[in-house]
């Protein structure tokens, strides 16, 4: 059990990483799933992810849609779809929000 909760807190640590990168650019991210590369660097487990990044101003629009499921999300917000990629950079966790095309 411990094993468990030590990767979900890991898990979290790394999606919190994330939130607050888009949050530095003024953006909200929205998680829409793991996309593999998978690793723990330190304590964190890190892999790439899919999702949306929103701006702060349309923040509660799309909340209320992705709570709904993925399938009741508005094609407004297709433009906001991205990959997050991770890197190391001595030692350190980057990402990179790269749009889908």
């Amino acid at each position: 059990m411990d094993n468990i909760i030590d990767s979900l807190r890991r898990e979290d640590k790394f999606l919190d990483f994330v939130k607050e990168q888009a949050l530095k650019m003024g953006k909200v991210f929205f998680i829409n799933s793991g996309e593999g590369r998978d690793e723990i660097v330190g304590d964190m487990y890190v892999e790439d992810l899919s999702g949306w990044l929103i701006d702060k101003k349309d923040e509660k629009e799309f909340e209320e849609q992705w709570k709904n499921g993925i399938d009741n999300i508005s094609s407004i917000f297709d433009k906001n779809f991205v990959f997050v990629i991770w890197r190391k950079d001595n030692n350190k966790i980057q990402i990179e929000f790269k749009k889908y095309n």
